[in-house]
C-alpha cells in the first residue's frame, strides 16, 4: 500500500500558519491575554527549538484552559484557515485519494486544529500535535512525538509499520528544512514552495518542486 504524506503550514495552508490564526482568535476571545503569549514566546526563545524541555511542553499558553472551550474556538480557527487552502493542494489531495493512496496529514499544528480541518479534506489519517489533559482542562504538556524534524519520520515508519505502507513507493509534501527528514523517508519526495535551504536540497538531489 502506498501512501502521500503532506505537510500543513506554507504547504496546504498558504500564508498566516493554522495556530497564529488559533491564537489570534483566542486573543478576540478574551480566552488568553497579550501578556501570556508574550511571556509564553521569551520563554520559547530561551530553549533550544528541537531538544529543550520547554519545546517538549511548548503548549504552555493553553495550560488550565477548559478543552471544551478550547475545541469550539479551535473549529472556529480551523474553518478560518481553510480560507487560505491552496487549490493546487486540494487538487494533489484529490489525486492521491483518487488514486486509493493512503492520503496523511502530518503536522506540528494541535490535533484540534488538525482534525478539524482534516474534515473538510480527503485525508484519511492525521498526525498532529496531541495535548495532555485533566479534570476536562488542557496541561499545557505535548504527548508522544512531537511531529517535527526527525519525529516526522519516525511517525511515518510507526504508520507504515501499522498500516503496511511501502514509504520506498510513496510520497511526502512539505516546504521547510525541518521537512527534510518527512522526505528523505519516501521515494517520491516534493518540495512546495519550498525555503531557500530546501530548494537547494530538491535542486542538489533532483527532487520536483512545486507552488502551490
Amino acid at each position: 500500500m502506498r501512501a502521500a504524506f503532506f505537510d500543513l503550514d506554507h504547504t496546504l495552508i498558504i500564508g498566516r500558519s493554522t495556530e497564529r490564526i488559533f491564537v489570534r482568535r483566542l486573543l478576540r476571545e478574551g480566552e488568553i491575554s497579550a501578556c501570556q503569549i508574550i511571556r509564553y514566546l521569551a520563554q520559547f526563545a530561551r530553549e533550544p527549538r528541537l531538544t529543550g524541555g520547554y519545546f517538549r511542553r511548548n503548549k504552555m499558553y493553553l495550560a488550565g484552559k477548559p478543552l471544551t472551550r478550547i475545541r469550539e474556538v479551535a473549529e472556529a480557527a480551523a474553518a478560518d484557515a481553510l480560507r487560505n487552502l491552496s487549490h493546487r493542494g486540494r487538487q494533489r489531495l484529490e489525486e492521491h485519494h483518487q488514486a486509493g493512496r493512503l492520503t496523511v496529514l502530518i503536522t506540528g499544528t494541535l490535533d484540534i486544529l488538525a482534525e478539524p480541518l482534516s474534515r473538510s479534506l480527503p485525508i484519511d489519517v492525521v498526525l498532529a500535535t496531541r495535548m495532555g489533559t485533566e479534570d476536562s482542562r488542557l496541561t499545557g504538556e505535548v504527548l508522544g512525538l512531537y511531529p517535527r524534524g526527525e519525529n516526522k519520520r519516525v511517525l511515518m515508519g510507526q504508520l507504515a509499520a501499522e498500516r503496511g505502507l511501502s514509504l520506498s513507493e510513496s510520497w511526502a509534501y512539505g516546504d521547510d528544512w525541518h521537512d527534510l527528514p518527512m522526505l528523505e523517508a519516501v521515494g517520491h519526495p516534493v518540495a512546495v514552495n519550498p525555503c531557500r535551504s530546501l530548494k537547494r536540497v530538491a535542486l542538489e538531489r533532483g527532487w520536483p518542486i512545486e507552488e502551490f
